[in-house]
């Protein structure tokens, strides 16, 4: 026998340990909010159509349209920064986690449910109306 159960378990954890990546920690919303408000340092990361963010958006969120964009505004952040990030309904949030955690952040959170669920709760909105003019929508996210 070439290989014995405790050298398949062996390399199965091996395996595991090292070429697994970590992913972002969906949270639902009240969790979101909590871990935002006990974060010493955080960057709140809107990935939606720039029309809707410019209708509302939570509160202190930057607008990150395209992957160029989201690099940008990270590049030279600490890598154990708090990043949270939303969307509309998850797939561009899901992209850019995964961009971000590629880029090694370790702390990124996603809201779960997204925007249209933390609005449904009535937690904070910044609904002031905002202006894209000097906004770039360059190259969505994209699968």
């Amino acid at each position: 026998m070439l290989f014995n159960n405790f050298t398949m378990y062996a390399l199965f954890l091996f395996f595991s340990l090292f070429f697994s990546r970590p992913e972002a920690v969906e949270l639902e919303p009240i969790v979101f909010l909590e871990k935002m408000e006990h974060s010493g340092n955080y960057l709140l990361i809107d990935t939606r159509r720039v029309e809707k963010y410019c209708e509302s958006r939570l509160p202190g969120a930057v607008w990150c349209g395209s992957r160029k964009m989201l690099r940008g505004k990270v590049k030279d952040a600490d890598k154990h920064i708090d990043l949270f990030v939303y969307c509309s309904i998850g797939k561009t949030s899901k992209i850019a986690t995964k961009q971000l955690i590629r880029m090694g952040f370790k702390n990124v959170y996603e809201l779960k449910g997204g925007f249209p669920l933390w609005s449904e709760l009535g937690f904070p909105m910044d609904a002031m109306p905002f202006h894209d003019g000097d906004i770039c929508n360059d190259v969505l996210f994209t699968p």
